[in-house]
């Protein structure tokens, strides 16, 4: 099976970006980003679509587009994955029980697809760019009327 593997100018809070830096979140403790596969899938923008597209890619042939032109770093190494970590922390926490039920999920090595519903509420509501201004349990009523339990016809 071919790994994940997300650069920090790729990572963006996704479902599946979030999945991976839980599954790896020993590296992000030690303050390191997770080390290059040999092969691995990884997110690139294509410039003629216009959107993120899966690629499969190899250590010896990546090269990322630098995010600024910029040749002396301004910060430490372990500045980036400290960042990811405390906001994905953060947004764990408004989730309570879930949000831990999706770590034990995750260091179960249970997969995206195989995690519990109250997990996959979890990981949900972390994901994405916008902080969801309400309250885990309120969004999560949301959620269930959207998928169709609250608007059936009477």
């Amino acid at each position: 099976m071919i790994e994940d593997w997300f650069s920090y100018g790729t990572f963006s809070f996704t479902a599946s970006h979030n999945y991976w830096a839980i599954l790896n979140w020993a590296w992000f403790e030690k303050g390191e980003w997770p080390s290059m596969p040999d092969e691995f899938m990884t997110d690139e923008y294509d410039k003629v679509q216009r959107k993120w597209i899966k690629v499969l890619r190899s250590k010896g042939t990546y090269i990322e587009e630098p995010l600024t032109k910029r040749l002396i770093k301004a910060e430490g190494s372990f500045v980036k994955p400290a960042i990811i970590k405390a906001e994905i922390v953060r947004r764990l926490k408004r989730t309570g029980i879930d949000g831990r039920m999706l770590i034990k999920d995750i260091q179960l090595g249970l997969s995206m697809d195989e995690l519990e519903p109250e997990s996959k509420d979890s990981l949900k509501f972390i994901s994405g760019w916008r902080y969801k201004r309400m309250p885990y349990s309120q969004w999560k009523k949301q959620q269930k009327y959207r998928r169709g339990y609250g608007n059936k016809m009477r």
